[in-house]
């Protein structure tokens, strides 16, 4: 079980376990995934950059520089690769999304 951005590092953690022998176990016996309100792809009005920002945002609370835009670059393209190494695997498990509705006025879609 994870929760938000705690579900992007059981997904690198199980990516991890599939290549290095020392954890291999975790790999074979892991059989159910269940995340709630992970990100798990970026969407047109909602991109990897602004879930990004936003994390950066409220981790460094009125700390801005130059280095800001970069770190949003860095940790987008580290999602959205997560993302696609994950894809690889996603198929060894069952896999339960928690996600809280969106408002009717939202035209956002939300896939689980």
């Amino acid at each position: 079980m994870a929760a938000d951005l705690g579900g992007v590092l059981v997904k690198r953690a199980l990516l991890r376990a599939v290549k290095d022998t020392a954890y291999q176990l975790i790999y074979a016996k892991t059989f159910l995934l269940m995340f709630f309100g992970t990100p798990h792809q970026a969407s047109q009005e909602w991109g990897w950059e602004a879930t990004t920002l936003k994390i950066l945002e409220d981790a460094y609370r009125y700390i801005r520089g130059p280095w800001l835009l970069d770190r949003v670059h860095q940790l987008s393209y580290y999602l959205e690769q997560v993302r696609l190494d994950f894809h690889g695997i996603l198929g060894k498990f069952r896999i339960v999304n928690y996600f809280q509705d969106l408002p009717e006025s939202s035209s956002e879609i939300v896939v689980s």
